[in-house]
């Protein structure tokens, strides 16, 4: 193990390293500098936290954003000392929602202010999920309560249909389908002219 990280190391690490007797001491130096320790780690793990804030429209989907809402609260939560309230990650999540969800965020905000014992990051979590995933529901069902539980593409098809040449609608007699996909006068087979075309 101690040849594979020094193989992967570039010279500088790698002299880092070099004096150490075991792999895991060589991978703790390596942590201890590149990651960072002592105020180095604090600070950036404070200002990752922070940025989360501020960053929801960088995310693809909310789970992805609620995902790394709660590492960048499990990563201050291990800092000695640097952990804040409870109360300002649930603070901190209504204000990174507010623009994408202003309607949830202005609601979970009157919650705070009068119930501040009953709000907990847990239940906006809980909250802003299914929030979401009704919206997607009423996106793909369409508006289905204003036509009858039936979208109103399907109820424009049916309406297409009715009183239209009847002539036109005859099926083709060239064709060996019952059910042809076009009418006997747009057939190649027994329009001349539409051969020509």
């Amino acid at each position: 193990m101690r040849l594979a990280i020094t193989c992967n190391c570039k010279a500088i690490p790698g002299g880092m390293v070099a004096s150490k007797r075991s792999a895991l001491d060589m991978w703790k130096t390596l942590c201890a500098q590149y990651e960072g320790s002592g105020t180095v780690l604090e600070y950036n793990t404070v200002q990752e936290y922070m940025h989360l804030v501020h960053s929801y429209d960088d995310y693809a989907s909310l789970q992805e954003f609620i995902i790394d809402f709660q590492k960048a609260i499990q990563k201050l939560k291990d800092l000695p000392d640097m952990a804040p309230p409870d109360k300002w990650h649930v603070i901190n999540f209504i204000a990174s929602l507010a623009t994408k969800w202003p309607l949830w965020s202005e609601r979970q905000r009157l919650n705070v202010r009068t119930n501040k014992d009953i709000v907990t990051l847990t239940s906006l979590i809980e909250d802003i999920t299914d929030k979401a995933r009704t919206k997607e529901n009423s996106k793909a069902l369409g508006s289905l309560a204003l036509y009858g539980n039936k979208p109103k593409d399907q109820l424009n098809r049916k309406k297409k249909g009715k009183g239209d040449k009847k002539d036109s609608n005859k099926a083709c007699p060239y064709y060996k389908n019952p059910n042809p996909n076009h009418k006997a006068d747009d057939c190649l087979e027994g329009n001349k002219k539409k051969r020509e075309e």
